[in-house]
């Protein structure tokens, strides 16, 4: 979404003479439908895991030192990265630094005459989620301490409960969710820009309307961890939910047209329609993705384990890549598709890059996504990966069965060696609980606490 907005027409501070698409608005327009409404589910849902496993106090530390912290940080750091990216990239281009500064000033102006004067134009940009991830963080803690001393009992959160396991059950959860805040815009919210859909705020203060959005979806996803088992019913569901996404998707894009409008220009039948079937997609389509999700990717795997790792580090930095890119491929004339994939494959490999060479396995990482152990070598790696998933899917007597085929090869002390029982090995030296293996098999690898093994 943040490679497309140089084709998007009327969207003046991306404006650098490229002709508009109506195709790079599409991509623009549907993933827009769904991506904070889920991220905000999935948070919710999260945040009420730490907060059960964590004490009050924790739960602030940990929240403050994974989304605070990088927020303030990234905050000062990025408008000097990609000040720094756009130059390099223009430059590399062929622009001259006359070209360049008259380029610099405009945008300087545009950005300081639209920034709502908030601080001085100074606005949160693409980070506006981390800030509104840590004011529910806020409010959902005082409304847990108010609930536990009012509602000690607990009887009027089973009733909630029971209310949301219904609604779940029945399919009529999107409906209930959507339609108050779809009225809420649609009669409260006049300067609502109906093709950008949901709200992306940028000002710190805080914005009615993306409360009401993304403070219900949090809402819900907490509420969601009291009963996970009404969440895993979304594995069998995940169809209709698509189904149903994308039939109010279409529609929401028919009705309001292939060309970007940033200011309001639906009204009557119309607004009322869309603003019914756009909120009803977000929820549709945040059900289908989960479903989808614990439908096919509940298993454990290293490659999906490392992309989700490196995610937020992509997502904080990705603004430095892509506007190199796009500077540096935009007097080429080519296509704009060519330019976008280009932008998007080349800014993902060197994000990938970066991380794992400057993040991963520095403190870096260790605020972001916490600690983890030093790296392995890469036969190593293989190696454990390659135990682990042998093992989890019934085939650990191949393996065992390779190792001592192998040691009976190996000389009389070599074979001592490897009879020695050690306390790394999950078994204890004996067998591995319900694997029928000897333990030598699997020593030096212990189990975490997510399932997934790492070798001593």
């Amino acid at each position: 979404m943040h490679v497309v907005p140089p084709w998007l027409k009327n969207l003046p501070e991306w404006n650098f003479g490229e002709t508009p698409s109506n195709t790079a608005a599409a991509i623009w327009f549907f993933p827009h439908i769904f991506r904070m409404p889920v991220f905000f589910l999935i948070a919710g849902y999260f945040g009420r895991l730490l907060a059960e496993r964590y004490e009050t106090r924790k739960f602030i530390k940990d929240r403050a030192k994974r989304i605070a912290i990088p927020l303030v940080i990234t905050f000062f750091l990025i408008s000097a990265l990609t000040a720094a990216a756009f130059a390099l990239g223009s430059l590399a281009s062929g622009m001259s630094v006359a070209d360049l500064t008259a380029l610099a000033q405009a945008r300087r102006e545009y950005v300081s005459a639209t920034a709502g004067a908030v601080r001085g134009g100074v606005t949160l940009g693409y980070l506006w989620f981390l800030y509104y991830l840590l004011l529910f963080y806020v409010v959902a803690l005082i409304l847990r301490a108010t609930i536990r001393a009012v509602d000690r009992d607990g009887n009027a959160m089973c009733v909630i409960d029971k209310m949301l396991g219904i609604l779940m059950r029945t399919g009529l959860a999107a409906v209930a969710f959507a339609l108050p805040v779809a009225a809420w815009y649609v009669f409260k919210w006049h300067d609502w820009a109906q093709w950008q859909g949901l709200p992306a705020p940028q000002s710190i203060i805080p914005s009615i309307p993306a409360l009401l959005a993304y403070g219900l979806s949090f809402a819900v996803g907490w509420l969601l961890h009291r009963q996970s088992h009404v969440l895993l019913q979304l594995r069998t569901r995940w169809v209709v939910y698509s189904l149903a996404a994308i039939v109010l998707a279409v529609a929401c894009y028919l009705i309001a047209g292939p060309t970007p409008q940033w200011s309001p220009h639906l009204d009557g039948w119309q607004l009322h329609i869309y603003a019914a079937a756009y909120l009803m997609a977000s929820w549709c389509a945040s059900f289908a993705l989960i479903g989808l999700a614990l439908r096919f990717l509940s298993n454990a795997s290293p490659v999906r384990r490392y992309v989700a790792d490196s995610s937020y580090w992509v997502y904080l930095m990705h603004p430095v890549s892509i506007i190199f890119f796009m500077q540096l491929l935009r007097p080429l004339g080519w296509h704009w598709s060519v330019r976008f994939t280009i932008t998007l494959a080349a800014s993902v490999l060197v994000l990938l890059l970066s991380y794992h060479a400057f993040v991963r396995f520095t403190f870096i990482g260790a605020t972001l996504n916490g600690r983890r152990r030093p790296r392995q070598s890469a036969p190593e790696d293989a190696r454990t990966v390659g135990v682990f998933r042998d093992w989890t899917r019934g085939f650990g007597r191949t393996w065992a069965s390779k190792i001592r085929a192998r040691s009976h090869n190996h000389s009389p002390d070599t074979d001592s060696a490897d009879a020695v029982s050690t306390d790394s090995s999950p078994g204890g030296g004996a067998e591995m609980p319900n694997s029928g293996e000897p333990a030598h098999a699997f020593r030096g690898y212990r189990p975490r606490d997510d399932g997934r093994f790492h070798r001593d």
